[in-house]
């Protein structure tokens, strides 16, 4: 094994063990304190893994330095209970602080990406539960799904999809969050493992030739609706649980989650669209125009009826 990637290993290891510290403690200062050697690890291992993003680490390092800051000030002073949840917000990407994750996951690999929309949001999530007035927060996650779903329809690069859409589901887990943390657990796990699915999917190096089959195109809508919450895929589950809680006490937020989820369906449907018509195996490709239009119709029907349900 080559000496880069045992580091790697080592340092996967550590924050892992670092993650289920953080999640089995119940003081405040004991998970920022974890929360800051999970940051160490995290900008260690980008380093590991390409030397050259030297400016993603340091962006990285003055964000996390900047928010915890503000979480350990709110600690510290009964006054100003409002600078933990920006700096909470800032840790999630959330609105207006969410251009930062996109800028670092555009240049980092599909491990640190992954990494950086998982794991790395344990600790502010935790937090979460030591906000005493959660009005703020509630104000935040009211606009941020909308704010960057417009801003998802005019980008084409994946990564910053992934990243854009992993904001608006930290809002869905923010909101998970003030209810119940076993609501949070079930929609941060579904959540996990469809970004697994999806970063495992794009990153093959055969998607854009003909080896990159029918089945594996269509695992590959099946997770992007998933993960956008059309049902009747799974993905809808951890959505549906969260609007059985939210309504009526916590309609504004949830107004917005749900007007988000619509329009990013649309929005994914344009890449779904691509997939469909990319050029496919020579057997596929003979399919005339008229079943083509066929095809077409069927899906947008689909799109349509998940609209709806949603």
């Amino acid at each position: 094994m080559h000496p880069n990637n045992n580091k790697l290993l080592l340092l996967m290891s550590m924050l892992l063990i670092l993650s289920f510290m953080i999640i089995s403690s119940n003081s405040p200062l004991l998970i920022w304190f974890w929360m800051e050697m999970g940051n160490m690890m995290f900008i260690m291992m980008i380093l590991s893994v390409q030397a050259n993003l030297i400016s993603s680490s340091m962006t990285m390092m003055i964000i996390q330095f900047m928010s915890s800051t503000l979480i350990i000030i709110s600690q510290l002073s009964m006054f100003l209970p409002n600078l933990m949840t920006i700096g909470v917000s800032m840790k999630l990407g959330l609105f207006p602080f969410h251009m930062w994750m996109p800028m670092i996951l555009v240049k980092s690999p599909w491990l640190i990406c992954f990494i950086l929309m998982t794991i790395h949001k344990l600790p502010p999530f935790m937090f979460i539960n030591y906000i005493n007035s959660p009005t703020l927060l509630l104000i935040i996650i009211t606009i941020t799904p909308i704010t960057i779903t417009l801003k998802l329809m005019y980008t084409f690069n994946a990564k910053i999809i992934l990243g854009l859409s992993s904001s608006i589901h930290s809002s869905w887990m923010s909101l998970c969050m003030v209810h119940s943390t076993q609501l949070w657990a079930i929609y941060f796990s579904l959540y996990t493992i469809n970004l697994y699915m999806t970063c495992l999917l794009i990153k093959s190096k055969y998607m854009n030739s003909p080896m990159f089959n029918l089945k594996k195109k269509s695992i590959l809508m099946m997770v992007l609706l998933s993960s956008v919450g059309s049902p009747p895929f799974i993905g809808f589950l951890g959505k549906a649980m969260m609007m059985s809680k939210s309504f009526p006490s916590m309609w504004l937020p949830m107004m917005s989650l749900i007007m988000s989820s619509a329009l990013s369906l649309v929005f994914y449907s344009r890449i779904l669209l691509s997939l469909i018509s990319h050029p496919l195996p020579i057997q596929i490709t003979l399919i005339n125009n008229m079943n083509k239009k066929k095809i077409m119709n069927k899906f947008w029907i689909i799109i349509l009826l998940s609209m709806m349900i949603t």
